[in-house]
């Protein structure tokens, strides 16, 4: 595989590649993602063979509160510490436990990435902020209230996984495959649930992959792990992207492209590479992205998917640019790619690029180059092949065809169809969508007096009160 001298991650940011070890990447921009760790809680839960949920249920607490407090997210309350050493029969420096009694505290939370306050609408902004404080809130509430992929393996591969952190040997092909369905299931999950009852699931198991990679591993067994490794980062670089962590999305992204880069993974970093991509073309810097986009493309790929999904996110850059020549060049590429209706089979590196999704791309060329007629041709083709279960692309669609009626004069159309998207943006709880919809609420400048466009403004309004409403004061 050709390496490069210059990867981009961040906006505006370029960093010398450096061939890294997955561990020593860990290291690399990675200390936002890590608190430090109670070892020895985890240890005297796993010795007795119990998951985290046996632990909530004897301290009448969630299992994302154990989480919390083995990964030191947070520090119990006195009253569960005493309740913790009582469940295990052990003394708190036994559990890596506070000897002074303490309010429990959380993580600060990281402080927003210039770049996106210079693209933010001011209310989405403000929103952004609020939000942000209110984050380990609605993290605990809400995944409590999701069904973990964990819960859903059989008895046996839980077992089997919780004995491979304790003893590296458990750590078989059985094993790994437990591993690549749960990941499979959050991919899935990020198309169909608001993606704040994710963060903690994902983190938790992106942990659990490389804390198996501190241990000695045949090779065969480490490159997988890697692989593992590297598509949960990206998962999670792409979840923190949608809700607007800028330094969290890139130091996922970060990692993610090293790690896969490190182990020869082509088809692994090219997905990645898409990913930085639609991160770049997102905050405004679509040139940055040129280079990655273009070394992927040269790269020996075995998933035509990918192939497809890069020529659909580097003509959208070009689109961006106004270089129209060139986007209709690499739409065709796209379209020349065949792909299967099915995503059954397909592998979520790509997150489900299939014909309905490339459509989507090209409309999305088409209405940044102001060709309304041919942006309605495409999204129509895309609408019709789109999953029903998949609520957030809904709202795109739904979203760039409302900004389509507005290029074609059609205002009522225009308000009718952003108005959808804000009833679905509100059920998915999407800040990225919010955002795309004050993008097209600037199409209907000319019709700013007119009774339909006061009325998507005060949906507008509406939205962010709701998005801005924890789940639990609901």
């Amino acid at each position: 595989m050709e390496r490069r001298d210059m990867v981009s991650f961040g906006p505006g940011k370029r960093c010398k590649h450096r061939k890294l070890s997955p561990l020593t990447g860990l290291n690399l921009r990675m200390e936002v993602l890590y608190t430090m760790k109670r070892q020895k809680l985890i240890n005297a839960r796993l010795s007795r063979r119990l998951e985290q949920a046996d632990v909530a249920e004897a301290l009448v607490v969630t299992p994302v509160t154990v989480s919390r407090w083995e990964r030191g997210v947070s520090t119990p309350y006195k009253v569960h510490i005493d309740g913790l050493c009582t469940f295990f029969k052990m003394n708190r420096e036994q559990l890596d436990l506070p000897t002074v009694d303490l309010p429990e505290q959380h993580a600060q939370p990281v402080q927003e990435d210039p770049v996106a306050s210079e693209h933010a609408t001011p209310r989405v902004e403000l929103l952004m902020e609020t939000r942000r404080q209110a984050l380990h809130d609605i993290v605990d509430v809400a995944t409590a209230l999701l069904i973990s992929p964990y819960a859903l393996l059989p008895k046996e591969s839980r077992e089997r996984l919780l004995m491979a952190k304790i003893h590296p040997s458990y750590l078989n092909d059985e094993a790994l495959d437990d591993l690549s369905t749960i990941t499979a299931s959050y991919w899935r999950l990020t198309k169909k649930v608001p993606l704040d009852r994710l963060i903690n699931g994902v983190t938790g198991h992106f942990e659990d992959i490389t804390q198996y990679l501190k241990d000695s591993h045949p090779t065969r067994i480490y490159n997988k792990l890697c692989a593992l490794a590297s598509e949960n980062a990206q998962l999670l670089g792409r979840i923190f992207h949608l809700i607007k962590e800028c330094k969290l999305s890139d130091a996922y992204y970060t990692f993610a492209l090293k790690v896969a880069l490190d182990i020869e993974h082509t088809d692994l970093w090219a997905a990645g590479v898409a990913r930085v991509g639609l991160y770049h073309l997102h905050w405004g810097n679509p040139s940055e992205a040129l280079p990655l986009l273009q070394g992927g493309q040269r790269t020996t790929l075995h998933d035509t998917r990918l192939r497809a999904y890069l020529s659909s996110i580097e003509a959208e850059i070009h689109a961006e640019m106004k270089d129209m020549n060139a986007c209709q060049k690499l739409l065709e590429q796209a379209k020349n790619v065949e792909l299967s209706a099915s995503l059954e089979n397909d592998i979520y590196w790509t997150t489900g690029f299939g014909p309905s999704l490339r459509y989507g791309h090209e409309g999305s060329c088409y209405i940044r180059l102001r060709k309304p007629e041919l942006a309605l041709d495409a999204l129509k083709q895309g609408e019709a092949l789109t999953d029903s279960s998949f609520i957030r692309r809904q709202a795109t669609d739904m979203t760039d065809m409302g900004k389509v009626y507005a290029q074609l004069g059609d205002q009522k159309k225009a308000c009718e169809l952003l108005g959808q998207a804000l009833d679905t943006i509100i059920q998915v709880r999407s800040l990225s969508g919010l955002q795309r919809v004050y993008k097209a609420r600037a199409e209907l400048a000319p019709w700013e007096t007119s009774a339909e466009v006061k009325v998507l403004d005060d949906k507008l309004d509406n939205t962010v009160k709701a998005l801005n409403k924890r789940p639990k004061d609901s």
